[in-house]
This record gives structure tokens, sequence and C-alpha cells, in this order.
């Protein structure tokens, strides 16, 4: 008979896995060549921080309570049987990962790690254990609460918004109807970095795209999708986002600096949902650069090299690394690529909840963990990159996010 929690957390494995992750939990071989991707095992050599270290501890939970064999072997006592406690001792690890997908590009197999460790993400909040993490918790309440994963009114940020606007002598256009555009910042950049949304729309007004932003609607669901993995939570997000969208008689919806944001909504939205997007998904690189090819936003290329350090959200796992290039291609007269780029790009580690969690983030490791990511930029001399999205910028300080 199984424990009420371990029986609710292998519900939800059985719940959301699909044929593709059995095979993901079935296929390893256990060669740990994923250890020669991942940022947190090179930079540390700490095995708990080994991508094994946590899919074997999934592995072992299928086997045991989801195959015949694992529940025939437990009865008669011939297979180890994970309780509860070991829920709670392996739960750090799966939050000491950006789920980036680094590792499976160095897997023989394919196998996702990225994955196996957003079920496990989901299985401990749907078992209540993801409650006994402080930031998890909160996260959860204010979005339940709020509508906000930092617990943010709207009105403040929209008064943060106007006052800056205003001093820049600008315009906030606030639920414009029949636009083509429906603009919504990410949470973290409207709490963190309280100057991007402000920069965004400056430049959307420049470039004379129509588009609102909402009264009502401050949230992406980015910390609900991506670092608690709340599926009901993102689910309710993503519907909140089409209704706004529905009633002020957006076309499309805009996606900015978030690289998780574009995960979602290009990938992962449809299986959240359980249907398609109501609304096509529009790119601000992309968006941006056709505005500046057409003529519509002139610009003047800064004379500075200058390099790029893929958000991994959005180059690996979701294919925009060229927009990306394309931009500042367009705005700085010598672009240069760091070592390794693109889809093999060293994560910055700090993404997907890794820099969010206390009681779960070290500091010291941390740090440690993001010296692949240094060590790749061009030049003994040279300053940080551009850092495209929120994590990155805390995680490689010094200049703006773009």
């Amino acid at each position: 008979m199984m424990e009420p929690i371990m029986h609710a957390f292998v519900e939800s494995l059985r719940h959301h896995m699909t044929a593709e992750d059995v095979v993901n939990v079935e296929a390893c071989m256990n060669c740990k060549r994923c250890g020669d991707a991942c940022a947190w095992y090179l930079a540390t050599g700490d095995e708990q921080l080994h991508p094994t270290y946590k899919t074997n501890f999934l592995r072992s939970i299928y086997r045991r309570y989801m195959t015949l064999e694992g529940q025939v072997g437990g009865m008669l006592g011939l297979v180890d049987t994970p309780t509860v406690d070991d829920l709670r001792e392996h739960m750090a690890s799966f939050w000491q990962c950006t789920a980036c997908g680094r590792c499976t590009l160095a897997c023989p197999a394919g196998i996702s790690t990225r994955r196996l460790v957003r079920l496990a993400r989901s299985a401990y909040s749907d078992a209540g254990l993801s409650d006994e993490n402080p930031t998890l918790r909160s996260i959860v309440q204010n979005l339940r609460q709020n509508s906000h994963s930092f617990g943010v009114n709207p009105i403040n940020i929209l008064a943060r918004y106007g006052l800056f606007l205003t001093a820049m002598n600008l315009e906030m256009p606030v639920d414009v109807q029949d636009t083509d555009i429906l603009f919504v910042c990410p949470s973290a950049a409207n709490t963190k970095i309280p100057d991007y949304a402000i920069k965004v729309m400056a430049i959307l007004n420049a470039a004379n795209v129509s588009y609102t932003v909402s009264s009502r609607m401050v949230e992406t669901g980015t910390e609900a999708d991506h670092v608690v993995v709340h599926h009901d939570l993102t689910k309710r997000v993503l519907e909140a986002w089409e209704s706004e969208a529905e009633r002020l008689g957006a076309r499309k919806l805009l996606v900015v600096e978030c690289g998780c944001d574009t995960r979602t909504l290009f990938a992962d939205a449809t299986e959240i949902l359980g249907r398609p997007l109501k609304f096509p998904v529009i790119l601000f690189d992309p968006l941006i650069y056709e505005r500046i090819q057409s003529g519509e936003l002139p610009v003047e290329k800064v004379d500075t090299t200058i390099t790029l350090h893929d958000p991994c959200h959005s180059t690996r796992l979701a294919g925009i690394g060229d927009a990306i290039r394309d931009l500042l291609n367009s705005v700085a007269s010598n672009f240069i690529e760091m070592t390794p780029n693109r889809e093999y790009n060293y994560c910055c580690n700090g993404g997907a909840g890794a820099c969010a969690c206390r009681k779960i983030r070290n500091y010291a490791v941390r740090y440690r963990c993001s010296r692949p990511t240094r060590s790749a930029i061009p030049g003994p001399n040279w300053s940080p990159p551009p850092a495209w999205c929120a994590c990155s910028r805390w995680k490689i300080p010094a200049r703006p996010t773009i």
C-alpha cells in the first residue's frame, strides 16, 4: 500500500507521461555522457548534480510503482521501494537544474533529461511536496491570490510604467481596442527589471507598432510553467492571456525577452491547453528587425564589437537563434560568436527556477556553475555579453538586457 503522498506523485507521472517519456525512462544505458554537457556537473564534479542522479531516482519510482515487474518484485522484497522520505531527499536535485536541454545533445540515445525533470517537478507539485519550499509555495499562492507570481498588483505595475513613460514624453496604450498585438511583460521582468517593459514600449512606439498592454494581465505564466511546473496554474494563465486578447480585439500575442515563454508558447502550450493557442505568436526580435529593414524604425549602427550568449530556451529549445543574430547585426558594426554557440551554448545556470529557490540554491555552487559560460566569452578582456533574458542578466551581470 503506497503512502498518500507517493500515490499522488505516481499518479501525476501516470497522467502526464507519454509513450516518448517511457522511452526516455527505459532507454538510459547509464553511460553518463550527459554529464559531459551539464554545466552544473562540469563545474563541480558533484555526483548529486549529475543528470543521472535525478533521472535514475525517477526511473526507480517508475519501475517500482508503474511496471508489473516492479509491483510484484516490490511486494516480494526483490525490488527497492522508494519512500516519501526519498522524495524529500531528492527534491532539491530536480531544481538544481535549468532544464536547458544541453544534456540531450550528448546522449547517444537522445534522452530528454529536461522532460524527465519537468515531469518530476510537476509530480512534486501535484503531491504537495513543492509547497515545502517557500519560493515555490509563494509563487503558487501569489498566482492564485493576485494573478502575479511575485504578488504585485497590476495597478502598481502600470503606474510605474506610466510614471517613467510620461517623464520620457511617451504614450502607453492601455486597453486599446483592435490592435495588432497584445504585449504582456513577464512577471520576472516587470518586477525585477522595472525599466525593461518601458524600453520595449519605447521601441514599439518608435517602430509605429500597433499594440496595447492590458490593465488586467501582467503575468505570462513563466514561473508556473518552468519554475514550479504547475500545469493547472499555467493553463489558467494561458487562458487568461487568450481572454484578454479576445476582450481587447488584439490579433497576436507578443513574446519579448523570456526564453521560457518562447518555449511555452511555441512548443508546450498545445499540450498544456489540450489544443492549439487561439492566437498566433510573434517574437519581438524579428518584429523589430523587420521594421528596421523596412525603414519604419531607422537605426544607426553602433561602432562596437558585440557577442551573444544564446538563451537555452530560445535557441536550443525554440530555434530562434538566427532571429536574435539578425537584430544584433543590424545595430552593431561587428558581431562575433561565443564558442560554443547556438544550440551547443553553455547554459547561464539561472533559468527555469535554478536562481529562484531559497533552500535549494547554493551561491558558491551557482557561481562555479556559470564558469563554462564565462569561459566561452571571446577575448581575454571581453566584458560579459548582452543578456537576452532576465535570468541571463542576473547570472552574467554587466550589460543591460536587450
